[in-house]
């Protein structure tokens, strides 16, 4: 089986692993999210239901929320040379900062939506701080 890909941007550092679950029954794939450094606590989320543990506040995202874990993942990947690639071009060299900036946004959106419909995408602390992205 192969692995899904995992994208993730963070407020502050976190690890993340996933492992096969025979009751989950969207993905079989359980995730689990360890915020470092902490006192071994970790917690649980579960593609079959959005109920997590919500002292840690991770949940698993619904699709009206595309846009704000969006954003999150642009403003981590402002400065990513990569992620500019695409928009640092010829063809686009009489385009505003703004102008560029917008179209980046919205290809984390495209990403974070087509994540939601074919994987999951998991969120960790208030205001959407932590993003992850799962394609299975």
């Amino acid at each position: 089986m192969a692995q899904p890909a995992v994208a993730v941007a963070v407020a502050q550092p976190m690890a993340i692993s996933y492992g096969e679950k025979s009751s989950v029954n969207v993905s079989a794939k359980e995730i689990k999210l360890v915020a470092k450094p902490s006192t071994a606590a970790a917690v649980t989320a579960s593609p079959a239901g959005n109920s997590l543990d919500g002292e840690a506040g991770v949940r698993v995202l619904q699709l009206h929320e595309y846009k704000q874990a969006a954003q999150t993942l642009a403003e981590a990947f402002k400065d990513d040379h990569v992620a500019w690639y695409f928009l640092e071009t010829p063809d686009r060299a009489h385009w505003s900062k703004e102008q560029q900036w917008e179209l980046h946004v919205q290809i984390f959106e495209y990403i974070v939506y087509a994540h939601m419909l074919k994987g999951i995408v998991v969120s960790a602390g208030p205001n959407y701080e932590c993003i992850a992205l799962w394609y299975v």
